[in-house]
């Protein structure tokens, strides 16, 4: 199993198999990193899982993350 569950919405469509993976991995205690564009998200979706409004705001996060988490371990 992964350590993150990272899913991408290029359009507002829910399927199953994201939503699925998503739930898993956050009912296993993993990192779920949503990037959903638009402006309407479902409230259970935040719930879970931290959402990014861009691809710029998910690397600017995961930059600042990966420095943190080097730090932590180092």
């Amino acid at each position: 199993m992964r350590d993150i569950c990272l899913a991408y919405y290029i359009k507002i469509v829910f399927t199953a198999g994201v939503v699925d993976e998503s739930i898993e991995a956050y009912h296993a205690n993993k990192e779920v990193w949503v990037i959903f564009p638009e402006s309407f998200t479902s409230p259970f979706l935040s719930y879970r899982a931290k959402v990014f409004r861009s691809v710029e705001e998910f690397f600017e996060f995961l930059k600042n993350w990966q420095t943190g988490k080097e730090k932590k371990d180092g």
